[in-house]
Formats: C-alpha cells, sequence, structure tokens
C-alpha cells in the first residue's frame, strides 16, 4: 500500500488543522525557502512552488473540501481523515484573552512591589 502525498504534508500540518495554524505554516515555510534566502537554488524554489500551492487549496474552504474528498478517495492512504474540530466559541477566546492580561497585570503589580521595598542593611549593595 503507497502512501499519498498530500497538500497537508507540504505545509506539514494536519488535516484538522484550524486556518490560523494553516497561514502560520505557510508563512513559516515562506521564510525558509523564500528565493532571496536560497538565490539559484531550484530545489528551493520547487519547495516554494509547492508550498505556495497547498497554501492556495487549503486556505480556500471549497478548495480544501475538494481536496480531502480526494483524499479519501485514494487507495493508498494511511488512514481516514478526522473531522473537522468543532470552532470555540468567540467568548470562550476572547475570554482567554483576558486571564492573559490580568495575569500578567498581577505579576507587574508584584514585580513593582519587590522594586519598591526597602531592603534591609545588610542586603543593601555598597555605595
Amino acid at each position: 500500500m503507497r502512501d499519498v502525498h498530500t497538500h497537508y504534508d507540504n505545509l506539514k500540518i494536519t488535516p484538522n488543522a484550524p486556518p490560523e495554524v494553516i497561514r502560520a505554516a505557510y508563512k513559516a515555510l515562506v521564510q525558509k525557502y523564500h528565493p532571496d534566502k536560497h538565490p539559484g537554488n531550484e530545489s528551493a524554489a520547487k519547495v516554494l512552488r509547492l508550498v505556495n500551492e497547498a497554501y492556495a487549496v487549503l486556505s480556500d474552504p471549497r478548495e480544501k473540501a475538494r481536496h480531502d474528498a480526494w483524499i479519501r478517495a485514494q487507495p493508498g492512504r494511511r488512514a481516514p481523515l478526522p473531522k473537522p474540530a468543532a470552532p470555540q466559541p468567540v467568548a470562550a477566546q476572547h475570554r482567554t484573552g483576558w486571564v492573559w492580561i490580568v495575569i500578567l497585570l498581577v505579576l507587574a503589580f508584584a514585580l513593582g512591589v519587590v522594586l519598591a521595598m526597602e531592603l534591609p542593611a545588610g542586603l543593601r549593595p555598597p555605595r
């Protein structure tokens, strides 16, 4: 049984990756194989063409669905494609961001308190 090479393989992501991960993988690979970094290197140019083609397909929901259907139809595919992960509700995404902001503010306040404290005479640096 042969393995089927897909656009997911070209971007080095899983089939159930969200759009943010697809874009991040694309940007990282474009930076790595950009022609300015590899002038005259045909293999880097070939990889960049594959990455651009993969991103063009996977960033478009219709094309991505067609590509997934093509993968399912291949006799040599490794395993069935997993179901896409359910998107997280927007409220939960915003809540997560606020949690980090609060944590950072508490840490900044604690650091300010520590820096503002008067050190005991034995711990003061010599002047």
